[in-house]
């Protein structure tokens, strides 16, 4: 399988493009390290800051967006609740 962190083996997109859409992931996936390296490459390859921030922006965006979601889905089913409830039980057995 190909490595998406390798843009060049990746066909019919330029280099930038590729750059701007790996770093979009690496945000995407919380991925500190590829992110840094992805900002580095897109700005060799012709990315001006305006790009490279509207990318930032976009995908810090969508994380936090699905994370609010994935919050509201647990507490739609009750999976947050209860695990506070099991939690604040455990936490009060182990101080008697």
């Amino acid at each position: 399988m190909q490595r998406l962190n390798e843009p060049e083996k990746i066909p019919d997109l330029d280099n930038k493009t590729k750059e701007l859409i790996l770093l979009a992931l690496a945000i995407t996936y919380r991925s500190a390290d590829d992110t840094k390296q992805h900002i580095m490459r897109a700005a060799m390859s012709g990315a001006s800051s305006e790009e490279i921030t509207q990318v930032l922006l976009i995908a810090i965006k969508k994380r936090e967006a699905e994370s609010l979601s994935v919050s509201r889905e647990k507490d739609n089913l009750g999976i947050g609740t209860a695990f506070t409830e099991q939690n604040n039980k455990r936490i009060a057995a182990q101080r008697r």
